[in-house]
């Protein structure tokens, strides 16, 4: 098999690996989870609210991805129904994605397990408790965990380099943004002058520029 061969066989196949891993992935980390704390570590929000709104749309995206993935690796023409990008639609693109995305995953998948039983999905219920956590890798950056699915997002646009996957990577990252504010209003509630002391000197996102302090919305 030559390189250019391997290359087209991870395209195709690769989505749907990665997407089947990751599910199995939070299905036994939420059930671990759960039996440790005795509820569980997924907190979708209450009908009606933003928090439940933004939570049901990534649901509802990350269902779609996964069928879509599965989709294209059953029957390849499937690609062109997604409307493809003709200059990025290459072997090389398509494996860079792949392997983008497992990188991002690597992370994502670290950070979980570093953080231990304070790990959540969504916000803490007000009945819970959420921890400030300020030490490494939080005190680089005060949204690691997000900003690694980001990059998995950018990687499956280039996995799969289509219109599709074009409006999934916008949508995604505006929800992600919207989820970042909402979290830092949660943790400004409950932890006030250290959540304010904590976000003054740690950067919001890696790749943010100076630091600016909470942001207004933050305390609204």
């Amino acid at each position: 098999m030559s390189v250019t061969d391997l290359l087209v066989v991870v395209g195709r196949y690769g989505p749907a690996v990665f997407f089947s891993a990751v599910a199995l992935f939070y299905t036994a980390r939420i059930i671990a989870l759960r039996r440790r704390l005795g509820h569980s570590p997924v907190a979708f929000g209450r009908p009606g609210t933003e928090h439940h709104r933004l939570s049901m749309t990534f649901r509802v995206f990350r269902a779609l991805i996964w069928l879509v993935a599965m989709a294209r690796a059953i029957w390849p023409p499937v690609d062109f129904l997604l409307l493809p990008l003709p200059g990025l639609y290459t072997p090389g693109v398509m494996a860079g994605g792949n392997l983008l995305m497992v990188l991002a995953f690597s992370r994502v998948g670290r950070l979980n397990l570093q953080m231990g039983r304070a790990w959540r999905s969504g916000i803490a219920r007000p009945a819970e408790g959420a921890a400030l956590l300020t030490g490494a890798p939080f005190a680089h950056g005060r949204h690691p965990m997000l900003a690694a699915v980001m990059a998995g997002q950018l990687g499956l646009f280039l996995a799969i380099p289509s219109l599709f996957t074009a409006i999934c990577l916008v949508l995604g990252i505006g929800t992600l943004l919207r989820q970042a504010e909402l979290e830092e209003a949660d943790l400004a509630r409950r932890h006030g002058e250290r959540w304010t002391a904590y976000a003054a000197v740690t950067r919001k996102w890696p790749w943010s520029g100076r630091l600016r302090g909470v942001s207004r919305r933050a305390h609204a």
